[in-house]
């Protein structure tokens, strides 16, 4: 982590400009679900921020710790254990949550959930099913 702080210490971004910019991504990332477009590029999310690729990058490294495809992952990963728990969702294949969250294939999306939640999602889905009965 401390690589990133020091990669942007010479950074235009105070500390105030940063939260500013992590609100207002995370206000429309959350809002308009734009982490559920697979094809989601960081420089769609600053043409429709008016900030350059860089700030947000910037933002998401420092107050976030983590890039910016990580961020949008976890999103993912949170919308999909919300469609895991929807009904019209318990038959569907895992395939189709992944993309419905946003992922673009099987892969990623195991690899992302697995690295998030500590399980597959299919051992995740057993285990909210089990709960249930």
């Amino acid at each position: 982590e401390k690589r990133s702080e020091e990669k942007y210490q010479k950074s235009s971004l105070t500390d105030q400009s940063l939260k500013h910019v992590i609100e207002k991504l995370d206000g429309l990332i959350r809002i308009q679900k734009l982490y559920t477009n697979g094809n989601l590029k960081l420089t769609d999310v600053s043409n429709k921020l008016g900030l350059s690729s860089h700030a947000i990058s910037q933002a998401i490294n420092v107050a976030k710790g983590k890039r910016f495809t990580d961020y949008l992952n976890e999103l993912r990963v949170e919308e999909a254990i919300s469609l895991m728990r929807k009904l019209e969702y318990q038959d569907e294949k895992l395939l189709a949550v992944a993309i419905d969250s946003g992922f673009n294939n099987k892969t990623s999306f195991l690899n992302a959930f697995k690295k998030h939640v500590g399980k597959s999602p299919s051992e995740y889905r057993k285990s909210l099913y089990s709960q249930a009965s």
